[in-house]
C-alpha cells in the first residue's frame, strides 16, 4: 500500500509541475495570464506540501485536488477572490524570463 501511495504522491507532483509549465506556456503564447488556473495551481501545490507536513497519507490527494479545482473556480466570487494575491505571486514564479504582456485577468 506504501508503493501505491508513493506512486499516487509522485503522479500528482508531477501533475503539479506540468500545470505549472501549462501556466508559463499559455502566459508565453497568449501574452495573457488566467487567475483561475494560479489559484489552482497554486492549491495544488499547498496540498502536495500539507501531505509530508502534515504526516498525511498521499490517499488524501484524491480529494485535495479536485477540491483545489472547485476552489479555483470559486476564486471569481468575493470570499475566495482573496485567494488572487498569493497566486498571482505563485505565477509570476512561473513567468519569470517571459516578456510582460498585457494581463487578462478574469
Amino acid at each position: 500500500m506504501h508503493i501505491i501511495a508513493s506512486i499516487l504522491y509522485m503522479i500528482c507532483v508531477l501533475f503539479a509541475i506540468s500545470w505549472g509549465v501549462l501556466l508559463r506556456r499559455k502566459a508565453k503564447t497568449e501574452q495573457a495570464t488566467e487567475r483561475i488556473f494560479e489559484v489552482f495551481g497554486l492549491l495544488m501545490v499547498v496540498s502536495l506540501i500539507l501531505i509530508p507536513a502534515l504526516s498525511l497519507s498521499p490517499f488524501h490527494l484524491l480529494w485535495m485536488f479536485p477540491i483545489s479545482f472547485l476552489l479555483g473556480l470559486l476564486s471569481l466570487i468575493f470570499p475566495f477572490r482573496l485567494l488572487w494575491p498569493i497566486a498571482s505571486f505563485y505565477g509570476s514564479l512561473w513567468y519569470i524570463g517571459l516578456k510582460p504582456g498585457k494581463d487578462s485577468r478574469t
